[in-house]
């Protein structure tokens, strides 16, 4: 439509100007027929072809532009068309994700990491996969693996700690695992118990108003004959009024509904049955040490027979509960501990006694913040309670964990880490004998 538009101007425009040229050679030619002058034939016939040619060139021009441009249009809007398609099509591949802060997370932090280096995992206290990131060691001479468990919200590849292991220790020999830990407080969305709700549908009954009018009516005479009849009450229907104040209130059925006000207080158990915060930590803490248990079960599929487990923050308090369930049957050699800046979801000598057996044995390194003033006093209770306990294999280390010490690979902690486990946890050699 508007290429057509276009051209009708294009033709008006040359018959304006035509006319124009008409004018003009008539004007000239009664002129020179005035001034008694006389043109040859051809030579009129030239010139004004000449003219006419110079008008209708320009105009000829960008009609045959604007025809070919319309041939080329549908070519254009089909390309164009397959185009949003193919669009369409490749955007309807892409696999879909929930809202879920945590598994968006995860999802985008795959973008950033090698495909060796994803492992999906499944625990059965989460309704889907967790990632965690698995980095091989790279010396040739595998010492063994390190299991790391981060802080409540800290994801496998969290810059602060965890990040700093995988790429230091797989060049001392080290594989690498570290697992993503839920959120602290996060509740999981109900599952629906019922149907959507419909539509209500509402009869309209002309006899409505009606209806309700008599009853009103009758209701106000009932009122009048009550006060009318009212009399003061006995001795007997009060100790029945008082009786059933006491059993409960009577419903509108006339059945007595009993209700319990209580003291006003509230018990210590119920609250800790009941409270929300209560729920939701223990709720989190049962999904990360069911991940620490995956995490460890993939690690020794793997084959690893030494490893150590390292817990960072709350991480620390997975450790012990995991200690705690396996008391006793924890092997000597080929299993070592690690805690950094640890906290507990418990009073630190109980998680402690509960933890391990009197003489244990086995490596166990505690690093300690001293910029964390209350972390320092909790640690000093370990320290002598892991004396009393006789563990010969517990040492203290306090430093402090500044911004640079936590994020950078080559820094002294990392290197006081790596020099640890190289001395207490070394890789040992299985040899076969012959017979």
């Amino acid at each position: 439509m508007h290429q057509n538009v276009k051209t009708i101007k294009q033709r008006t425009r040359l018959v304006s100007q035509l006319r124009a040229s008409l004018v003009r050679m008539r004007f000239w030619l009664t002129t020179a027929g005035n001034r008694g002058q006389a043109l040859p034939h051809a030579s009129l016939i030239i010139v004004f072809g000449m003219i006419c040619l110079l008008r209708i060139g320009p105009v000829l021009a960008e009609d045959a532009a604007a025809e070919k441009s319309a041939a080329s249009a549908p070519a254009e809007t089909a390309n164009t068309n397959k185009g949003e398609w193919a669009a369409r099509e490749k955007a309807n591949e892409l696999p879909r994700q929930h809202l879920d802060p945590q598994t968006t997370q995860q999802t985008v932090l795959t973008t950033e990491l090698k495909k060796n280096e994803q492992v999906w995992l499944e625990s059965p206290k989460d309704k889907g996969k967790f990632l965690a990131v698995a980095v091989k060691e790279a010396s040739g001479t595998p010492q063994g693996a390190v299991v790391i468990i981060p802080d409540y919200g800290q994801h496998a590849q969290w810059p602060v700690l965890v990040k700093p292991f995988g790429e230091l220790l797989p060049d001392k020999g080290w594989y690498v695992l570290s697992a993503s830990m839920p959120e602290k407080y996060s509740r999981q969305p109900p599952d629906r118990a019922f149907e959507p709700k419909a539509l209500d549908e509402v009869m309209v009954n002309t006899d409505i108003p009606a209806v309700a009018s008599s009853r009103t009516a009758d209701a106000e005479n009932k009122t009048s004959d009550t006060e009318v009849e009212a009399k003061e009450p006995t001795e007997q229907s009060a100790a029945e009024q008082g009786n059933a104040s006491d059993d409960g209130i009577d419903s509108p059925d006339g059945n007595a509904v009993a209700i319990d006000l209580g003291d006003g207080t509230i018990n210590s158990d119920d609250a800790e049955k009941g409270g929300a915060d209560n729920e939701l930590v223990a709720t989190a803490a049962e999904v990360a040490r069911a991940r620490m248990r995956s995490a460890l079960g993939y690690v020794k599929s793997k084959g690893y027979e030494n490893i150590v487990l390292v817990g960072i923050g709350m991480g620390a308090s997975h450790t012990l509960k995991y200690l705690e369930e396996n008391k006793g049957s924890l092997p000597r050699r080929g299993f070592a501990v690690i805690l950094v800046d640890a906290k507990f979801s418990e009073d630190d000598a109980e998680a402690f006694s509960k933890s391990f057996d009197k003489g244990f044995q086995s490596p166990m390194l505690d690093i300690v913040n001293t910029l964390d003033l209350p972390s320092m006093g909790r640690a000093e209770s370990r320290k002598r309670l892991s004396r009393s306990l006789s563990m010969s294999g517990y040492q203290q280390i306090k430093m402090p964990l500044t911004s640079q010490a936590t994020k950078d690979p080559q820094s002294v902690l990392m290197h006081r880490i790596s020099a640890w486990v190289s001395v207490k946890a070394p890789g040992t050699k299985a040899t076969k004998y012959k017979r």
